[in-house]
């Protein structure tokens, strides 16, 4: 049916073609009549463009069915097909099945791999990280300015409460409250923060500088005990 639609579309189109070829030489003889031959021209014309489109689309749409009879998708798939080489849809979707799965599997060697080599960095890293840490443990500098921060904001407030009456810290704005620190427990990982930094006042109202103490725990992180004593560092 599309068939014979676009042939009769084509047949139609090649007359139009006359016919204006005819009005257009027509038109250049009969110069009397010049106006009338030249809108037949173009309407002509314009009638064989449509005639081809008409035709065209015809002929698509037959070869689109002969392409899904013979079991293609579409006649671009039978095209495809053809160009590659192919006799047949079945082998052809054969081969493309076959190599949509090989796709698949390179993806999935790609992914793996990704995924190895992260575990290796992440082991690699890790190891690093457990190997520092051990070194840190038995560098008393390392281990004190490690935890040195923790200690800063765990410790001043016990060591307030050492107070029966005032206190009052004499450290500047950006000045640390602990400047030494020495082993307690290395195996425990508890380490001394030492400073001189606080004023406290007696019974008599009179200020005195001591020394405090603050015994810090780095697993957990936690404040074992204080202590404070009159004197300077």
């Amino acid at each position: 049916m599309n068939t014979a639609l676009g042939l009769i579309s084509f047949g139609l189109a090649f007359v139009a073609l006359v016919l204006a070829v005819i009005w257009l030489v027509l038109s250049l003889i009969r110069k009397d009549q010049r106006t009338k031959y030249s809108k037949r021209t173009g309407f002509a014309i314009l009638a064989m463009f449509v005639l081809f489109g008409v035709g065209g689309y015809f002929a698509d749409a037959d070869m689109n069915e002969t392409a899904i009879e013979a079991g293609y998708a579409s006649v671009e798939e039978m095209r495809a097909a053809e160009a590659a080489g192919f006799e047949d849809a079945q082998s052809y979707h054969a081969d493309k099945a076959a190599r949509e799965a090989e796709a698949v599997r390179q993806v999935e060697i790609v992914k793996q791999e990704a995924e190895r080599l992260q575990a290796e960095t992440d082991r690699v890293a890790r190891e690093k990280a457990e190997a520092d840490a051990a070194a840190c443990r038995q560098s008393l500098s390392c281990y004190g300015e490690k935890y040195m921060a923790a200690a800063s904001t765990y410790c001043p407030g016990e060591i307030e409460r050492l107070s029966k009456w005032d206190h009052e810290w004499t450290d500047g704005m950006l000045e640390m409250k602990f400047s030494h620190y020495r082993w307690k427990d290395q195996e425990a990982g508890i380490v001394d923060f030492i400073g001189d930094k606080l004023k406290l006042q007696n019974g008599f109202g009179a200020w005195q500088n001591v020394v405090y103490v603050c015994s810090f725990s780095t697993s957990p992180e936690m404040v074992v005990e204080v202590s404070a004593a009159p004197g300077r560092l």
